[in-house]
């Protein structure tokens, strides 16, 4: 495991959880406007983009771990126009190539938002994860105890050892994800990222499930889609016109979980 998760490790008084234990492996959440999730379906791919915010002139295509995590209301104004509304697409884990996994959304973090405890001068780079699922999965187990923690974004009450010797990013991250109080950090910072260098074909044997807006459940795409991978979970919401895109975060986490409680994922 790569020196940040041994240092979390280090920091936690009792082990208070077997490790060796075999953990199921959550789907990979991608959540985008209904526009541009029609447009992805159109072309079968979920497709990595260049970007520099890892490394320049890399391509990335990033997934939260099991959960559907959303920045805190942007303060938009409502609107009437659906292609806006939450997509959210549950990809088996096994289909991505896993090259960097993040304890907390990168964007976020390069962003800003982690100023109220970040250093502005730390490498994101430090904080990464393992790129298997065990140790992924592991390192959720020993943070959060369980999956259900974790979906909730609920840490048990825990004995943390942080002395001189320990290193100035663990410091911040335990202070970050134990921290309950008002502040500008959002459910991302206690969700696990996984980044890609690339592309993901959507088929059978990778799509797991859709969350979309009811109203665009009789769309020819998604009509073709199902005539494609008949055994397709699709899990709809209803809209309600005059709310903003965001509004509907809240409701698709709560579809994500409620399924994957369901298929005896956590």
């Amino acid at each position: 495991m790569k020196k940040f998760t041994k240092e979390i490790d280090n920091t936690i008084s009792i082990e208070q959880y077997n490790t060796s234990e075999k953990y199921n492996n959550l789907p990979l959440a991608h959540s985008t406007s209904s526009l541009k999730a029609l447009k992805i379906l159109e072309q079968g791919t979920i497709c990595a983009k260049v970007d520099d915010k890892i490394r320049k002139e890399e391509p990335h295509l990033y997934f939260f771990y099991g959960r559907a995590a959303y920045p805190v209301h942007r303060g938009e104004l409502p609107r009437g126009d659906y292609s806006y509304f939450t997509f959210c697409f549950l990809v088996r884990s096994e289909s991505a190539i896993i090259n960097y996994a993040f304890p907390f959304d990168s964007g976020a973090f390069i962003n800003g938002f982690y100023s109220p405890f970040f250093n502005e001068d730390f490498d994101l780079l430090r904080f990464s994860l393992p790129s298997n699922l065990d140790d992924i999965n592991n390192f959720i187990i020993h943070i959060f105890g369980n999956y259900d923690n974790y979906m909730r974004g609920d840490l048990p009450q825990k004995t943390i050892n942080i002395d001189y010797s320990t290193s100035f990013e663990v410091c911040s991250y335990w202070n970050m994800v134990l921290n309950k109080s008002a502040q500008n950090v959002d459910s991302r910072c206690r969700t696990v990222e996984i980044v890609s260098n690339s592309d993901v074909k959507l088929n059978n044997k990778t799509l797991l499930a859709i969350v979309m807006p009811e109203i665009l459940r009789d769309h020819k795409i998604i009509k073709k889609l199902l005539t494609e991978i008949p055994n397709l979970d699709v899990i709809t919401y209803p809209c309600f016109f005059g709310d903003t895109d965001d509004s509907y975060y809240g409701v698709v986490r709560e579809k994500v979980y409620v399924y994957l409680r369901g298929k005896s994922l956590i």
